[in-house]
This record gives C-alpha cells, structure tokens and sequence, in this order.
C-alpha cells in the first residue's frame, strides 16, 4: 500500500480594478466594474493505492476544494459588497494495470 497527500492554496487580490466589459451578442451592453476584489483558493487530495498483483494497482482518491470571491466597488454605477463562496468534495476510483 502506498498513499499521497496533496495541499494547495491560491490567493489574487486587485485593488481599484476599473474595467469596461463589452458584450458582442448585445452592441448596447457596457458593464463597467470599479473596485476592489479578491479571489481565494485551497484544496486537499488523499489517495490510498494498494498494490493487488506485482502488475496490478487499486486506487482511491478524496478531493476537497473551496473558493472565495469578495469584491466591493461599483458595478455600473451601484455599489456592491459581497462575498460568494462555495466548496465541492470529490471521490475516484482507479485501477492500472502494467502490460
């Protein structure tokens, strides 16, 4: 039997972003965005292989991520505050075997 573990984390901030967003399918569409924003990221692997055969692998995997986006600004002209957020979890099952 042999294992892994995995640790990630991922971090951008933008301070007085002003951006003018154009939309092809809508010629009279201009969102401007002006303000701050920062966008966080951490996630975590496990997996568990065991070596059935000398050419034989089993496998299982756990994945577990979550993300944050916290903007404040003004988005055409009305202030927002907020903050979105959201987790996923992940299980896989894997077999290998060696020609």
């Amino acid at each position: 039997m042999h294992t892994n573990i995995v640790f990630g984390f991922t971090s951008f901030d933008l301070t007085d972003v002003n951006r003018h967003l154009f939309d092809e399918n809508i010629s009279e569409e201009i969102i401007v965005l002006q303000g701050d924003a920062e966008h966080s990221h951490y996630y975590g692997i496990f997996n568990l292989m065991y070596d059935a055969y000398e050419r034989m692998t089993l496998g299982l995997e756990l994945d577990y991520g979550a993300k944050k986006l916290n903007a404040n600004g003004y988005l055409n002209d009305i202030f927002i505050d907020d903050v979105k957020g959201r987790d996923t979890m992940r299980i896989s099952f894997g077999f290998m075997f060696y020609f």
